[in-house]
């Protein structure tokens, strides 16, 4: 009964020390502001997670 739960503070820790990156060490960077950075940021995620799931779906 304690994995499911420690897995659980485990998603919630990393989340709020990825929300505390993004908040006060993201904006040490600066990254301009053009269409291509903007496509890739919105293309990316959906592109790596169908990139895993077709290898996924040909793996034996």
């Amino acid at each position: 009964m304690n994995s499911p739960l420690i897995f659980i503070l485990k998603v919630l820790a990393l989340s709020g020390a990825i929300s505390l990156f993004i908040k006060y060490l993201a904006p040490l960077w600066s990254i301009p502001a053009n269409t291509l950075d903007a496509l890739i940021a919105i293309a990316f995620p959906p592109l790596l997670l169908a990139l895993l799931l077709w290898k996924r779906r040909l793996s034996p």
